[in-house]
């Protein structure tokens, strides 16, 4: 029977987050990008943050904005709407890129906020991480006695400063509210660089939280966070709580977050995807890998029913069914769908390599990507049409 769903329209959940688990092949990009044009359609905004630009065709296909992260400006303190209420999440976002492994003490934790509040009162929005180094210098000169914690954060915070390796990113003025409502964010170029990907994603999330927050309740945002199991990998307490602050907050403001992994197993294991997975209440289980699935249900056999499952086990890649599958659970209840589409929907969602090809050869030759997408559609799916 058909079958309606609208995240942000659903009973027995607390918020509007997913957790979404799929195996290469299984059709996720498909259902994504879905639930990206069922809020947009509605004149809501989303955020992608990728790797790989599996985003791409479809963000120019409907004139979305294109970021790549060798391009991006991300000054914390460019959208904040009331610094006491940020203090905290600028606070944690800054221990997170002095210390992307392990967690500050709390003594820290405290110079941190001090020299925010210190940096924001000085300049407000024109503050920048020198203005966070300026204070904590301040702090320092303050001390009757040095205090070798104080002088270590400096040290690891001087890198993001302006005259810093990543002093570009994190002292110009956040790009992330240009006139659009779709923005896609593409971090592949940072992929050599963990500790500066991680500092960005970090980034990259509080300042979406902020225009969530900063705009009317009434419209419906989404942030979708793809490979999230090679950006949220990592056991940094602090990063946990950074985001299960975000995601329990979005809720109030009819935001979503969106996590997608290649397993389920990529939600446990670390503190950080936990954290995510913990504060989704619809989770997607689509398409698995059968020997990951196996060993996954080895170790945890009661995690999914038998007839969960089953039905699991027997979802098919979805270029072979022509539609993809899933579970999807709303608190204590789940059901089982099947996601069909058109063929020009089919060819805009496509990760498949010929068909990308296809359309990029027929856009070099002077068409648009709208008609480069119709074309490849009805030679590929002709009967259809």
């Amino acid at each position: 029977q058909i079958a309606f769903y609208d995240l942000f329209h659903t009973a027995g959940v607390d918020n509007f987050n997913i957790a979404v688990a799929a195996t290469s092949g299984a059709g996720k990009s498909f259902l994504i990008q879905a639930l990206i044009l069922n809020v947009l359609s509605k004149n809501g905004r989303v955020w992608v943050i990728d790797i790989g630009e599996s985003y791409k065709k479809f963000c120019k296909t409907i004139q979305g904005t294109y970021l790549d992260a060798r391009h991006l400006h991300l000054n914390p303190f460019s959208h904040i709407h009331n610094i006491d209420e940020s203090v905290e999440k600028i606070r944690d976002l800054l221990a997170v890129m002095a210390s992307p492994s392990d967690s500050l003490d709390d003594v820290q934790k405290e110079y941190l906020a001090k020299a925010v509040k210190g940096a924001w009162h000085e300049r407000q929005h024109d503050a920048t991480i020198d203005d966070v180094l300026k204070s904590l210098h301040t702090l320092s000169q303050e001390q009757t006695s040095s205090d070798f914690r104080l002088s270590d954060l400096v040290t690891l915070l001087e890198r993001y400063g302006s005259t810093g390796s990543y002093g570009e990113i994190f002292n110009t003025t956040s790009e992330l509210s240009v006139g659009t409502g779709f923005i896609v964010l593409e971090l592949g170029a940072l992929n050599g660089n963990p500790a500066l990907r991680k500092a960005v994603l970090f980034a990259l999330i509080l300042s979406i939280e902020e225009q969530m927050y900063g705009d009317t309740r009434s419209i419906q945002k989404m942030c979708i966070i793809d490979e999230a199991w090679q950006l949220l990998r990592g056991s940094n307490q602090q990063a946990s709580e950074f985001i299960a602050r975000g995601f329990r907050t979005a809720r109030k403001h009819q935001g979503s977050f969106v996590t997608i992994s290649q397993g389920v197993k990529d939600y446990l294991g670390y503190a950080e995807s936990e954290a995510c997975c913990n504060n989704s209440d619809a989770k997607i289980i689509m398409r698995q890998n059968d020997s990951a699935f196996k060993n996954f249900m080895d170790e945890n056999p009661n995690f999914y029913t038998p007839y969960q499952q089953t039905i699991i086990q027997s979802f098919q890649p979805a270029r072979d069914n022509g539609f993809s599958e899933f579970m999807l659970t709303l608190g204590q209840g789940y059901s089982f769908h099947r996601l069909f589409v058109d063929p020009f929907s089919r060819v805009m969602f496509s990760s498949n390599a010929q068909e990308v090809s296809a359309v990029d050869q027929l856009c070099q030759q002077g068409l648009s990507y709208e008609e480069a997408i119709l074309q490849v559609a009805k030679t590929n799916y002709g009967d259809e049409f």
